[in-house]
């Protein structure tokens, strides 16, 4: 059986022990949740930048088409946007469109981080994708 001073010595250890647990979650703690929210944030960019790759490849497909016209590709790069689960506007900018010519299709979305907002100096950062293919008109 301990006595009465080491009990107190081994009591007060304890409590420093818990301390610097308490302080070091403390330091540790905020930095993993940095690390968590950055990890969600460059998610979410990724997921946008497939979005308007897809979008880009699908008007590309429209726009090698005799049938289309340029109004027709825009809204197909738009409708592939609002289906990957955007509700950002788009920019559409389509190449020429000559026969046995290679003509290119570029689709742009503005993106914001939703917890890193200060991550560069600009406000929002341009997702862009391109597409180039022969158009068979």
């Amino acid at each position: 059986m301990q006595s009465g001073a080491a009990h107190k010595t081994t009591a007060r250890a304890g409590r420093t022990q818990r301390g610097a647990v308490a302080v070091e979650v403390g330091f540790l703690l905020p930095l993993v949740l940095l690390a968590l929210l950055a990890m969600i944030d460059f998610g979410r960019y990724l997921w946008v930048h497939d979005v308007v790759g897809e979008a880009a490849a699908q008007s590309l497909r429209m726009a090698v088409l005799t049938e289309t016209d340029n109004a027709q590709v825009a809204e197909a790069a738009h409708r592939e946007i609002e289906r990957g689960g955007l509700h950002a506007p788009a920019s559409v900018s389509i190449g020429p469109r000559e026969p046995g010519t290679y003509t290119n299709v570029s689709v742009s979305v503005d993106f914001s981080f939703l917890f890193l907002p200060d991550i560069s100096k600009a406000s929002s950062w341009v997702v862009t994708a391109s597409a180039e293919g022969i158009c068979e008109r």
